[in-house]
């Protein structure tokens, strides 16, 4: 059976009124938001004012003073048409007013102004905002003066926590206390208060130290402190002040690999004096020549320089 082909015919009247919703829709979440009415609310010894926007907006608040006064900027929004100066008949609040702040992007600026410096809270609830003035301050504003004669005292802030290591290193004597610190973290403040080279490796951040050492000698320290560790290591000490600390050398310690201790290098032998007199080298003379008896010993000549024989008469 083969089908022929179906043909679907739209009204010009649907499409026209398809893309006139489209349209109208793309430009109402394009339109900004608007800040449509300001009103003062009923309330008891504070004062209450509510601002109705178009859709959800949280405000910026600050406080400003020369004159006192608590803006609130709406991003994103503009004034109403309907939008008036308020008038506050009580409390600390003389009135409202709300302009354009900024054209692009568009913030619309809702101004209280004050008769003395107040405190403040805000609660946004779907397109409504209330401020209330006077009750508790804000953390932007700070207490009221009529407040801050009858307000309790402040709490004491609990003291920083101790930091996990403490290092000290005054004339030789080195101390470590460290508190679940990692051995990077301790030989690196090891290194800062003694400025000993210390090549931390990779790993010593994962080894957690827990100990209280010395005051002692910088090597003892050290050597207690990596004993029992992952690690060899080999202290250098300096060779002009025994009581300084040169270098730490650290060798990740493998299965089999022996324990090597701390050592401190061996005084540079003296240079050779300038004044040493040379090694001396003897000579040994050649051996005499000793001549046999010539015509001279028979003529009865004095005998020659190492000639054993005197002559004869």
């Amino acid at each position: 059976m083969v089908r022929s082909p179906q043909v679907v015919w739209t009204s010009p009247l649907l499409v026209g009124t398809l893309f006139s919703v489209l349209t109208a829709s793309f430009c109402a979440a394009q339109a900004p938001a608007s800040v449509r009415r300001v009103a003062v609310l009923r309330s008891g010894d504070t004062v209450e004012i509510e601002i109705q926007t178009s859709q959800h907006l949280m405000p910026q608040a600050q406080v400003l003073t020369g004159p006192d006064r608590i803006v609130f900027d709406f991003p994103g929004s503009l004034p109403g048409p309907g939008l008036r100066a308020v008038a506050v008949p009580r409390g600390e609040v003389k009135g409202v007013r709300t302009g354009l702040f900024e054209a692009k992007p568009p913030i619309t600026r809702v101004v209280f102004d004050l008769k003395t410096p107040q405190g403040y809270q805000v609660f946004s609830y779907g397109k409504a905002v209330i401020v209330k003035v006077g009750g508790t301050a804000s953390a932007a504003s700070g207490p009221p003066p009529s407040q801050a004669a009858t307000s309790a005292p402040p709490v004491a802030a609990a003291p920083p926590p101790p930091p996990p290591v403490t290092v000290g290193f005054e004339n030789g004597m080195l101390s470590v206390t460290a508190d679940r610190a990692s051995l990077a973290e301790v030989l690196y403040q090891i290194h800062v208060h003694t400025g000993a080279e210390i090549a931390v490796p990779s790993g010593a951040e994962q080894e957690k130290v827990v100990a209280t050492l010395g005051p002692a000698p910088a090597r003892d320290v050290l050597t207690e402190l990596l004993e029992g560790s992952s690690y060899n290591f080999i202290i250098l000490g300096s060779t002009q002040d025994p009581k300084a600390l040169e270098r730490v050398i650290l060798t990740p310690r493998g299965p089999g690999v022996p324990e090597v201790s701390a050592m401190t290098p061996p005084p540079p032998s003296p240079p050779p004096s300038q004044e040493t007199d040379p090694p001396q080298h003897m000579i040994e003379p050649p051996p005499a020549v000793m001549p046999g008896p010539g015509p001279d010993a028979a003529q009865g000549n004095p005998p020659q320089p190492g000639n054993p024989n005197p002559p004869q008469n």
